[in-house]
């Protein structure tokens, strides 16, 4: 989720607009502090606000919940949208609403949140209708859970075909337990997994992950091609290739990963620190315009027990390859090997 869009409908004494300090947004009951760089909008602007003492929208996402007399927005529209742009994946499981220092009777009473990927297509995960709110000045009214489908969590709010692009320094962070679907992933930044968190990958367009996962939780692929670029898959406890995905590229495991093949394919290289297991019948796919002889360092490992490196040398009968070529897996204790030959006389020039 990149946007929020919150729109007032209604206060308390609507005649003269609304006014609140703070949109503050949480996770686990911890605050999510609005990122540098964050931009809102509203339509109508803000009471006063060429005056000398402006109170512009950019007051509810400054991280300020001083209560200081100037620190609010004063909208005297009532119809007023406040668009507030984080410029990269936040995530948060509700919300609540820092009351301004003076008059209770312009605090928002009913509303409707919304939030965005891309600025052009909303989802509503909550609406209000005749809140009752706390009347204590420069405090927290709510917190509100987001209104998330049964038996769903969250984060599943970010839509399924959403481009997720996490910036350098920047973090994506899927709860405990957590089920949280995105389009195709890309940037250099963190990709935190609470423990049993599962993240998958609608990889339905071309993109480029080079960040690192962190965390202890598993990580799905399908629909498409996603690419690894020296990225670090510490936190992914589980790697599935389910249906159609392909996973390609190159990364680094400092731990025990577990493979299940569900539908995907694998053209990746990843060099792991710990034990290797693989679960499922291993598919392996060539590259388009591969050169022929053809030769490819699929995983290292520390350990891989007799069924893991069964199946991966069983994945060598998955490939098509040219008349007069053999597709095997070489597999040894710590290593498994691609390659695509023809066989036949080997001749040594000196």
């Amino acid at each position: 989720m990149h946007a929020v869009r919150n729109e007032v409908n209604t206060s308390d004494f609507g005649s003269s607009g609304f006014s609140f300090a703070e949109l503050r947004l949480l996770t686990n009951g911890a605050p999510v502090l609005y990122p540098a760089g964050t931009t809102v909008f509203a339509p109508g602007g803000s009471y006063n606000s060429a005056g000398t003492y402006p109170f512009p929208p950019e007051r509810v996402v400054d991280n300020d919940i001083s209560g200081s007399s100037n620190n609010r927005w004063y909208s005297d529209v009532m119809i007023n949208p406040l668009v507030v742009n984080m410029g990269r994946p936040v995530s948060f499981d509700a919300y609540g609403l820092y009351t301004s220092y003076n008059v209770t009777n312009r605090d928002p009473v009913s509303w409707t949140l919304e939030i965005s990927n891309d600025k052009s297509t909303w989802y509503t995960i909550d609406c209000r209708t005749n809140e009752t709110i706390t009347t204590a000045r420069a405090a927290l009214a709510g917190p509100w859970a987001l209104d998330i489908p049964a038996g769903q969590l969250a984060t599943d709010v970010i839509p399924d075909m959403s481009r997720t692009r996490v910036a350098a320094g920047a973090t994506l962070m899927l709860a405990a337990g957590a089920l949280e679907t995105v389009g195709p992933l890309s940037g250099t930044g963190t990709v935190a997994l609470a423990a049993g968190a599962s993240l998958t990958l609608n990889a339905f367009d071309a993109a480029v992950f080079e960040g690192t996962f962190t965390g202890a939780g598993s990580l799905a692929l399908s629909n498409g091609v996603q690419a690894l670029h020296g990225a670090a898959l510490d936190g992914v406890t589980n790697l599935v290739l389910a249906a159609d995905g392909l996973l390609t590229g190159d990364a680094t495991h400092d731990g025990d990963l577990a493979v299940r093949f569900d539908g995907g394919a694998y053209r990746g290289s990843i060099d792991i620190a710990g034990a290797l297991s693989v679960a499922g019948d291993a598919v392996y796919a060539l590259p388009e315009d591969a050169d022929l002889p053809y030769t490819l360092t699929l995983f290292t490992y520390a350990s891989a027990d007799s069924a893991t490196r069964d199946a991966l040398a069983a994945g060598a009968e998955t490939l098509s390859v040219p008349d007069g070529y053999v597709a095997t897996v070489r597999v040894t204790d710590h290593s498994a090997t691609l390659s695509v030959s023809a066989p036949g006389l080997i001749l040594l020039f000196r």
